[in-house]
């Protein structure tokens, strides 16, 4: 009998320890840190207050490569350790990422340099660095390789969610010299430099073969034991090198560009490297906006078509589409949810009785908090939705020519674990529907009168809810004298709109939804005039 129990116990042990071993493996999903990541809060009068709202899990530690090498070879990481200890003991997530900005001084007495600065990035007064001399290399592997060693002997890396993989050449993210400033005599080259190592000109094959040797190095330093997040930015030629470590979850995708949809037709590769293999599960995925709800970013401001509390929901449901489970919020976008204000560049912003931003921010918050990291996992999601759209090419044009704004990839709805089949509703051209402080309306379809939408459910979501009562709601524009049916289960449900010319809801309790044939679990019947369509969302209620 004490033999058995011995036995019980150990296979006990080993059970607890493969599971521990499965939950720190780089690349498993961990469901603890699935969530919304504060970013750019630690300037604030009051950081904390951030990292307290009650729909964050995580937030953000971003140190500069200058400050963790005062002296060549001399590394200071106290910093670093001091704030792992803070947000274990608060019991927050972290991304850590060491950036490019301000490099040592020692590098421009030692590489060459151009005086002038090819990235807004750039904070060192001297300009741009010869990013792919050895000695640069050389010295970006030995910083990595010591804070490596420093977080393997870290107590306190058990709430640190991985290593942001930065190139830090110009900058933190660019490594592009304009072609006119490559000529050698144009360059500096320091007092101290050796005058052994010979001087290459920079192109676009130098530039692919240094993303190639950084990226390799984060793999080779950090990936047995922690999860590295690469920037989707790279060439399809290095994505395939490590295909397989990306489809296994040793590696993790992350970027900086989360908007509505793609900037432009050739942004659309980050978003579907996100798509192919976050939204199935294989790996994981980190997305930073690439500037806030007013579009402002650094110094600049971006352009917007459709109201902030729009452009703000709109970006998180292309989020939760792409399969994202680490969503970064602006802490200027944040303020608006806390109390109502946004101050930023030449915006101040106080909400009003014409507009009541504060609800429909806080409000997108906790919808992405409920369904964050939940795409792969259908029997754990609160439920699952669609949001209809059509939209061909990119509406905010920074800049970009129409040709360059035409997408082939995300041009239709966006969706959560259920579907729209063809039918006949439509949504190009349909923008900016209702009122901009709603956020909704940025985009929807247009069901036309008599015609039916039909909506398709995931499977093994239906499965898991077959003992649990659902709620179906129906987003749409009341407008005067339209109605709808929506039928379930052989039964009609209707919606009668009042002509409040806003955007409302239509919920409908049922105690499960089979389908009544091969083509959809919930139909949309429209009525006698044509009606406007955000949102289908089934929810389990528990």
């Amino acid at each position: 009998m004490k033999k058995l129990q011995l036995i019980s116990l150990a296979m006990l042990l080993l059970n607890v320890l493969n599971a521990q071993h499965s939950a720190n493996t780089p690349g498993r999903k961990n469901a603890d840190a699935e969530g919304l990541y504060a970013l750019w809060y630690k300037n604030k009068e009051n950081p904390e207050l951030y990292l307290n709202q009650p729909y964050i899990i995580g937030g953000q530690m971003v140190f500069q490569w200058k400050d963790l090498e005062p002296e060549k070879g001399q590394y200071d990481f106290s910093a670093i350790a001091n704030e792992l200890a803070k947000y274990s003991k608060m019991g927050i997530y972290t991304t850590i990422q060491i950036n490019g900005n301000l490099k040592p001084d020692w590098l421009y007495e030692e590489v060459p340099y151009h005086p002038e600065k090819f990235s807004v990035q750039i904070r060192d007064k001297e300009g741009s660095l010869m990013f792919w001399h050895p000695l640069h290399k050389e010295a970006y592997f030995d910083l990595l390789s010591a804070f490596a060693n420093f977080i393997k002997n870290n107590e306190a890396g058990n709430y640190l969610l991985g290593i942001r993989q930065n190139f830090n050449g110009l900058g933190t993210e660019h490594v592009h010299v304009p072609v006119e400033k490559t000529d050698l005599t144009e360059w500096i080259i320091p007092a101290g430099s050796d005058g052994s190592i010979e001087l290459h000109e920079w192109s676009p094959e130098i530039m692919e073969q240094y993303r190639e040797f950084v990226l390799d190095s984060y793999i080779e330093l950090f990936s047995d034991f922690i999860n590295v997040f690469v920037r989707n930015t790279i060439h399809p030629d290095l994505e395939a090198k490590y295909k397989d470590e990306f489809a296994s979850g040793k590696l993790c995708w992350f970027h900086t560009s989360s908007e509505v949809e793609p900037r432009a037709s050739s942004g659309e590769i980050k978003y579907i490297r996100f798509y192919d293999y976050c939204r199935s599960g294989q790996t994981v995925a980190y997305a930073e906006p690439w500037a806030s709800a007013w579009g402002h970013h650094g110094g600049k401001t971006d352009d917007r078509w459709c109201s902030p509390p729009q452009w703000f929901y709109w970006t998180q449901l292309f989020n939760l589409h792409c399969g994202v489970s680490y969503i970064g919020i602006y802490s200027t976008d944040m303020q608006v949810a806390i109390d109502g204000t946004y101050d930023s560049h030449d915006v101040h912003y106080t909400d009003d009785e014409d507009h009541t931003y504060q609800k429909e921010f806080l409000a997108v918050l906790n919808f992405a908090k409920e369904y964050v990291g939940k795409q792969d996992e259908p029997s754990q999601s609160p439920g699952a939705w669609v949001a209809f759209r059509e939209n061909n090419m990119v509406l905010a044009a920074n800049g970009i020519s129409e040709e360059n704004r035409m997408l082939s990839t995300f041009t239709g709805d966006y969706n959560f674990l259920m579907e729209r089949i063809s039918d006949d509703s439509y949504g190009q051209g349909i923008t900016n529907v209702g009122p901009d402080n709603q956020r909704y309306g940025a985009w929807c379809r247009v069901l036309p009168a008599g015609k039916q939408m039909k909506l398709r459910i995931n499977g093994k979501f239906l499965e898991s809810c077959k003992n649990l009562p659902l709620s179906v709601t129906v987003t749409y524009y009341d407008a005067k004298g339209k109605s709808f049916d929506v039928l379930m289960n052989g039964k009609s449900y209707s919606a009668k709109c009042q002509g409040q010319d806003k955007w409302k809801k239509a919920t409908f309790n049922v105690e499960s939804i089979k389908a009544p044939d091969a083509d959809a679990h919930i139909v949309i019947q429209n009525g006698n005039e044509d009606c406007y369509l955000h949102m289908v969302e089934v929810k389990r209620q528990l």
